[in-house]
């Protein structure tokens, strides 16, 4: 997942990317560290990473973790 959202922060000049996450239904420690990098990647190059839309089990991990502001997620878009 990393590698993918990377390469297309990088291959655009996108304001703002949106990643569904709706079929993932399980999101690590490691997961969120990557999510975090991605977010730290696209900020720097004037870019947003956002969640439109998340499983209901990452959507637990993103409000456990409080990253649901940081990704602009919304929990409508909750699956």
């Amino acid at each position: 997942m990393r590698n993918q959202i990377i390469m297309l922060l990088s291959g655009s000049n996108a304001g703002r990317v949106a990643l569904d996450l709706s079929e993932l239904n399980f999101l690590s420690c490691a997961g969120v560290r990557a999510l975090l990098e991605c977010h730290d990647i696209a900020a720097s190059q004037g870019s947003r990473l956002e969640i439109s839309q998340a499983h209901e089990n990452a959507h637990q991990i993103l409000t456990i973790c409080e990253l649901t502001d940081l990704f602009q997620y919304n929990s409508a878009g909750l699956e």
